[in-house]
């Protein structure tokens, strides 16, 4: 019901019955909502305002999970709604380290989006620090794919050659981010990270095609001796 006043642009009476909502993460979460939908419709004020209810109903949640949940999706609304130095704070508040990392990343991304260059390579790598932390593989793949993805091809590079393990699910979504922005020398770099994985490897010529249309017989042909 409150999503739906949200939606509606009912934004007062969709507040005032999140307002009304007992359970801490519950009420957090609607006034998100309706945070996100206020800032989608350029209020950026209000947005911010709501936010920071939602902010003092997560900070009573008592469980770390869901008061991680929580902190992550009001850093990520803060940062669509333009309060930057504020979203990194609410994001640094958060306990599990892969979530922290993820919310990270969400505010990234809405910097490059505000052309904020600089806050993005340091919002990043401090994304990269708590995915490291967590130990997470997938983590760090997805720290890696954002840098690619925002243009930070000599991040993405680093990251990706720091990443041990199996490399067929990450790898392939940085190369593909590199690939449709055209960043060749980046792409170029990370191309003896694909040889020991087929899928990988079949990715990386799909790149290599795109990035050397004349050459495409050629790839093909040599995918298939190797094959």
């Amino acid at each position: 019901l409150v999503s739906g006043w949200a939606q509606a642009g009912a934004y007062e009476q969709a507040v005032q019955a999140a307002q009304q909502i007992e359970r801490a993460h519950v009420r957090s979460w609607a006034l998100s909502r309706i945070a996100q939908a206020l800032a989608q419709a350029g209020q950026r004020e209000q947005a911010q305002q709501v936010l920071q209810e939602a902010l003092q109903a997560a900070r009573q949640i008592e469980e770390a999970v869901y008061r991680s949940e929580a902190l992550s999706r009001i850093a990520q609304a803060l940062a669509q709604a333009g309060a930057y130095e504020q979203a990194v704070q609410t994001a640094q508040q958060i306990e599990r380290a892969h979530v922290r990392s993820e919310a990270l990343r969400g505010i990234a991304q809405a910097l490059a989006q505000a052309g904020q260059r600089e806050q993005v390579q340091q919002t990043l790598q401090e994304a990269w620090t708590a995915a490291r932390t967590a130990s997470q593989f997938s983590a760090l793949w997805q720290v890696a794919q954002t840098a690619a993805q925002a243009g930070f091809d000599e991040l993405a590079v680093d990251y990706a050659q720091q990443i041990a393990g199996d490399r067929s699910k990450g790898l392939p979504k940085v190369l593909d981010a590199l690939a449709e922005r055209g960043a060749k020398g980046a792409f170029l770099a990370l191309l003896p990270l694909c040889a020991w994985e087929m899928t990988t490897a079949l990715r990386a010529c799909a790149g290599l095609i795109r990035f050397y249309p004349d050459e495409a017989a050629a790839i093909a042909e040599q995918m298939r001796a190797q094959g």
